[in-house]
């Protein structure tokens, strides 16, 4: 998985998760008159439902629902390459469709160089994959020194304890082998292992009441029944795969609480009387010094894993108070709460999230013509004014001038492009498997880009591009495409391997193809390919775009001033403060003003 697409695929996820959490935490809230135990289903099936959404995600389910999400960078957590957010656009140089500086009503977005924003992707996936492995790390040592504890511990076979023990494992029969052990390290009793489970006690646990010691032993024991040591491992391993969000964490700990009620529950429902355990539970907490509260829970689910001062009250709260539901999970609401977790993951694994803003910005290097549909197009019908005449050349009869964008504008009603959208998002989901996935989707969120000026193609030409590909691929298609006899072609198919970047590559063709395109009589197409050599960046195109510094077009001389800038040629440099245009000199005179390596 790319940088890119990893980059994105994980924003997905985290606002995904959001939404999953947000309503498995209001169910919980809404059951807060029902049992601890079936807070804790709903919590522990939400948990689950958050690890399963990522799987759900790899296995490529088709999208059932779209829901715009304002502003792109929701959907990235950094700047997908050529896209430039809002508040970092660069101050009007020029337009791409050929106005001067002023003529237009929206200035031009600068794309940013794609290796500054690959850095940044890698370095976000980079960062969630230590976090990810830190969580695991910790709770891993946190076993091993829990297991340490157990081998140093001493097994208890006589004496009072080991009397109250037995009485207790026979009245309650529990399925596992459960041991019993003595420590000093432990000022509480606490339960530890997930196969193999260890009942802890402190060494002078002989010493206290016999009623207090079954009811402490007796919710070790319900821990062990419920299976606690499993469903907290789905705990564990949710906030590793979601370090990054507090909703995650803070769930966590709510489940974490249900689950020690669920337990007091249970110790009361067989008899306990609720201000005795409340009482034990206060002496035990007295015994844990305050810097060691809630650090036992790394390695313990016992009657003892206290998270401070308020999960004390909480839990006293809760024992004392009466009317209280204490019964435990049937099967059947068990099942409720998998079914319906499962169906909201699936709910939420099949929308789509689209950023559908007008601040999508993706690079314009060119207005160029509207897209040629695949074969069997008739179903994306298109309907052309016959005043569109289209010329059989560009008219740009003065060297810098602008042909009206009706000489190049082949328009679908908006009705009718809903259709071309849908099939150019279907076809993202193809491309997802293969070499071009990344490309894929930052033009499947072209297609979103809601367009300013009746010249602004960028959704079009997206569409084209993801409806002009070969079965997995789009890259070769279009440098294939470069040797089209249609002008509008293959200015379509420069922009596309723009939007590719340095992936183009691979294909060997591309850069001689974007290279003899500098010569094409159509300065747009020549523009769209000096754009796509920048964006690439590669260094053997560095004698053909100095000699497009002398192009006609200043369309075409300001992509080639950026590319030399970056490639360090101050002399080229210098020599076009001086250019008849003034998007031209700017971009000449930030060169200058910015070191190489920032560019």
């Amino acid at each position: 998985m790319s940088s890119d697409l990893s980059t994105a695929w994980l924003a997905s996820i985290a606002l995904k998760t959001v939404v999953l959490l947000v309503a498995g935490r209001l169910v919980a809230r809404a059951l807060v008159r029902r049992s601890a135990a079936t807070r804790y289903a709903v919590l522990s099936a939400t948990l689950a439902g958050s690890l399963l959404l990522p799987l759900a995600a790899l296995l490529d389910l088709p999208a059932l629902v779209e829901l715009p999400v304002p502003g792109s960078a929701m959907l990235g957590g950094a700047v997908a390459p050529g896209e430039v957010a809002a508040d970092e656009r660069t101050p009007a140089r020029a337009r791409p469709d050929g106005a001067t500086e002023g003529e237009g009503e929206t200035p031009w977005e600068v794309a940013l160089p794609p290796t500054v924003v690959h850095e940044g992707t890698r370095l976000a996936v980079g960062v969630w994959l230590l976090g990810v492995l830190l969580v695991i790390g910790a709770h891993g040592r946190a076993q091993l020194a829990a297991r340490r504890l157990v081998r140093r511990a001493t097994p208890v076979h006589e004496g009072e304890v080991a009397t109250v023990w037995a009485a207790l494992l026979a009245r309650t029969a529990p399925a596992q082998s459960v041991e019993l052990r003595t420590t000093r390290e432990l000022d509480a009793p606490a339960v530890v292992g997930l196969l193999r489970p260890v009942v802890l006690v402190p060494a002078d646990a002989g010493t206290w009441e016999a009623a207090a010691l079954e009811q402490a032993l007796a919710h070790e024991l319900a821990h062990v029944r419920r299976r606690d040591a499993v469903t907290g491992l789905v705990g564990t391993l949710a906030r590793a795969v979601h370090w990054y969000n507090p909703l995650v964490h803070a769930t966590v700990r709510a489940f974490a609480r249900e689950r020690e009620h669920a337990c007091d529950d249970h110790v009361i429902l067989a008899g306990a009387e609720p201000a005795e355990y409340a009482s034990l539970l206060l002496r035990c907490a007295a015994r844990i010094p305050s810097r060691r509260l809630g650090m036992r829970a790394a390695f313990s689910g016992g009657a003892l894993s206290l998270n401070g001062v308020s999960e004390v009250e909480s839990r006293l709260r809760a024992i004392l108070d009466e009317r209280m539901p204490r019964g435990a999970v049937s099967w059947r609401v068990a099942g409720a709460c998998l079914v319906g977790s499962l169906a909201l993951v699936l709910c939420v694994a099949t929308t789509e999230l689209s950023a559908a803003s007008p601040a999508l910005l993706v690079p314009a290097p060119a207005p160029l013509a509207a897209p040629r549909l695949p074969a069997g197009g008739d179903q994306f019908p298109v309907r052309r004014d016959s005043s569109e005449r289209l010329p059989a050349a560009e008219p740009d009869l003065r060297g810098d001038s602008v042909a009206s964008p009706r000489s190049e504008l082949l328009r679908a009603a908006d009705g009718e492009f809903d259709a071309v959208r849908r099939a150019a998002l279907a076809a993202v989901r193809r491309y997802r498997r293969g070499p071009d996935a990344p490309l894929a989707e930052r033009l499947g969120r072209a297609v979103h880009r809601v367009p300013r000026t009746d010249d602004d193609l960028v959704r079009e030409r997206a569409a084209w591009v993801l409806l002009n590909g070969r079965g997995e691929r789009l890259v070769e298609p279009l440098v294939d495409a470069m040797a089209d006899a249609d002008w509008r072609v293959r200015a379509y198919a420069a922009w596309g391997l723009s939007m590719a970047g340095p992936s183009v590559t691979r294909d060997r063709r591309a850069q001689e193809r974007l290279v003899a395109a500098l010569r094409d009589p159509i300065w747009r197409v020549r523009s769209a390919a000096a754009f796509a050599l920048w964006e690439i960046g590669d260094s053997s195109a560095v004698a053909p775009m100095r000699h497009a510094l002398a192009d006609a077009a200043w369309q075409v001389r300001l992509p080639a001033v950026e590319y030399v800038a970056r490639r360090g040629d101050r002399a080229a440099i210098h020599a076009m403060l001086h250019d008849r245009h003034v998007a031209v000199r700017a971009a000449a005179e930030e060169a200058v003003r910015l070191p190489q390596a920032r560019r």
